[in-house]
């Protein structure tokens, strides 16, 4: 009992949100010009097509709701994938720590949560 609830908090405070996650990977290895990552969530909507130019002409917003098309530049720094408002410049979004399993990739966000993505071909 107390060992279960030893990995209960463990995973609550650092982020491990699902407990399949698949394996842990690198944003590197997973060649995302041509590819595109979508938010899974119930309420916002995220959607970042990566060319290999750098930039993705993103859509993001809330479903059923107001939704915007920005275009933004990304970066892999280590393995932090980031993705900014212009080259070199404020960070819109950073995913850290990504693990695989079949299509979904898992990160860690700017915010310090756990979050899923679909990884899908342009």
């Amino acid at each position: 009992m107390q060992r279960n609830l030893f990995f209960l908090v463990f995973a609550i405070l650092f982020g491990c949100t699902y407990p399949d996650e698949g394996i842990r990977t690198d944003w590197t290895s997973l060649s995302l010009p041509g590819k595109a990552l979508e938010l899974i969530d119930d309420k916002e909507s995220e959607w970042f097509p990566f060319s290999k130019e750098g930039t993705s002409s993103a859509t993001i917003g809330t479903k059923n709701g107001p939704v915007a098309a920005p275009i933004f530049y990304w970066r892999i720094t280590g393995n932090t994938l980031q993705i900014s408002v212009f080259p070199d410049a404020e960070i819109f979004e950073e995913l850290r720590n990504p693990a695989i399993k079949g299509n979904i990739i898992s990160a860690t966000r700017k915010s310090g949560v756990r979050a899923r993505y679909t990884l899908s071909k342009l």
